[in-house]
C-alpha cells in the first residue's frame, strides 16, 4: 500500500499533463532539440508534478489555487463553529489575550449557565448582537439560582440590539459582573429573573466591576441593578423600569459603590415591597 499510493498519484499526474508534454516533445523535435536534452526535461517535469500534484494545474498551493487555509486566521476556527452555546464553549478552550469575539445570534436559545472566565488570559470582549430579529435567549430551567452570565476579571461582555436575556423564576441574577469585569450595555433587554437583572461585585469583598448603561432595557427582574462596594454603575442610555425588590427596585448601590446617572429619566416605574401576599 505504501508503494503503490505515490504510483497512482505519479500516473494520474502523468495522464492529466500527457497532451502538454507530447505536444512539448514534437516542438522541441521540430526545434532539432537533442533527444537527451528533451528527456532530461520530461524526466525533471514529472519529479516536480509527483511532489506537487497541483503544478502546471492552478491548484495546490500555487498562486493560481484557492491554497491553505490560514491556521491563525478565522478567528481560528472561531467563525465556522455555529450556535451561542457551541462559540461559548469553544471559546472556553480557545479564547486568547486580546480577542474581540463577536457572536451574531439567528435564532432563539435555551443556555446553561455560562461562566465568562479564562485564567492567564486577558482584555477579551464577548459581543452578543442579534440578526433578523430580536432573539431570545433563555436561562434553562435547571439553571436553579444562578445567573446566566458571569463576567470574570479581564472580560467584557457588550450587548447589542435585537437581544433579549430572559430568565425564569428559578434563576439568579442576568448578568453577574465579578471583579475586575465589565458589562457594556448598548442595546438589547434583561427581563424576567428572579434574582437582579445586572449584579455588580461581590458580597463579602472589595470588587472593581464596571457596568456602562448606554442603551437598552433592564425591566421586570426582582431588582434592577446592585453596584456592591468599590463597583461603578455609569448610565448615560437605556432604561430600568417595571422592576419589583425588597431593596433597590430600580438601582441599589452599596454605601462605597459608585453610581453615575447622567441619564435620570431612564429610570422609572420600579417599586419596592416589604413582603409578598
Amino acid at each position: 500500500m505504501v508503494l503503490i499510493t505515490p504510483l497512482f498519484v505519479l500516473r494520474s499526474v502523468i495522464m492529466k499533463n500527457l497532451d502538454r508534454l507530447i505536444c512539448n516533445l514534437n516542438r522541441a523535435r521540430s526545434a532539432k532539440v537533442p533527444l537527451l536534452i528533451i528527456a532530461l526535461v520530461a524526466v525533471i517535469a514529472f519529479s516536480m508534478a509527483a511532489c506537487n500534484p497541483g503544478f502546471g494545474s492552478g491548484g495546490g498551493t500555487q498562486p493560481g489555487g484557492g491554497g491553505q487555509t490560514n491556521p491563525g486566521g478565522n478567528n481560528g476556527g472561531f467563525d465556522s463553529v455555529t450556535g451561542l452555546a457551541n462559540k461559548l464553549a469553544w471559546l472556553k478552550i480557545n479564547a486568547q489575550s486580546g480577542g474581540n469575539y463577536v457572536i451574531e445570534v439567528s435564532d432563539n436559545e435555551i443556555i446553561e449557565s455560562q461562566e465568562l472566565s479564562y485564567p492567564g488570559k486577558y482584555n477579551i470582549t464577548i459581543t452578543l448582537r442579534g440578526i433578523g430579529s430580536n432573539r431570545i435567549i433563555s436561562l434553562s430551567s435547571t439553571s436553579y439560582s444562578i445567573s446566566m452570565f458571569e463576567v470574570g476579571s479581564g472580560v467584557t461582555l457588550v450587548l447589542e440590539n435585537n437581544i433579549t436575556l430572559y430568565g425564569n423564576k428559578q434563576s439568579g441574577h442576568g448578568v453577574e459582573i465579578r471583579n475586575n469585569g465589565t458589562f457594556t450595555m448598548n442595546g438589547g433587554s434583561v427581563s424576567g429573573f428572579d434574582g437582579h437583572g445586572v449584579y455588580l461585585g461581590e458580597e463579602k469583598s472589595v470588587s472593581t466591576s464596571i457596568f456602562n448603561m448606554k442603551g437598552g432595557n433592564i425591566s421586570n427582574n426582582m431588582s434592577g441593578v446592585i453596584v456592591e462596594q468599590g463597583c461603578t454603575f455609569t448610565m448615560t442610555g437605556g432604561t430600568i423600569s417595571n422592576n419589583t425588590a425588597l431593596y433597590g427596585g430600580g438601582v441599589y448601590v452599596d454605601s462605597r459603590g459608585t453610581f453615575n446617572n447622567n441619564y435620570p429619566s431612564g429610570i422609572y416605574g420600579n417599586r419596592l415591597v416589604l413582603h409578598e401576599g
